[in-house]
């Protein structure tokens, strides 16, 4: 079978360019600044704001390096974590709000996820919000 070089170079442009859509699409993490304001409160209530900077663990937050560790595991996305096995809240109801703003490692962030309850927010997001 004959393919033209021209036919070649197309073929691997397409690869590159599938290549880095594929890296973006998943959220490359990247090598810049994680610059972050992290949110917690009640739903409909008064909200506590920290700084938080990683690589060097920094800002107002107070448990910087573990805060920065858990938000390493899951490459900034606080929102896909979940309930830890074996673990358990009451079933109280006083919604949280949980908000992360900023940049992580280069990447601009906003998320907001509402948790059932304190308890709830604290056990699945580790040190993240415990400040």
């Amino acid at each position: 079978m004959h393919v033209h070089r021209s036919t070649t170079i197309h073929m691997r442009m397409l690869v590159l360019a599938a290549t880095l859509t594929s890296s973006m699409a998943c959220g490359d993490a990247g090598s810049g600044p994680t610059e972050l304001t992290l949110s917690v409160g009640p739903k409909d209530g008064t909200t506590q704001t920290v700084s938080l900077t990683c690589d060097p663990p920094g800002g107002t937050h107070g448990h910087k390096a573990d805060a920065c560790a858990d938000l390493a595991k899951v490459n900034g996305d606080f929102t896909t974590l979940a309930m830890p096995s074996g673990k358990q809240c009451t079933l109280e109801l006083d919604p949280q709000e949980a908000e992360v703003k900023g940049s992580w490692r280069g990447q601009q962030v906003d998320r907001k996820q509402e948790y059932s309850n304190r308890c709830v927010l604290t056990t699945v997001t580790g040190s993240i919000f415990q400040f």
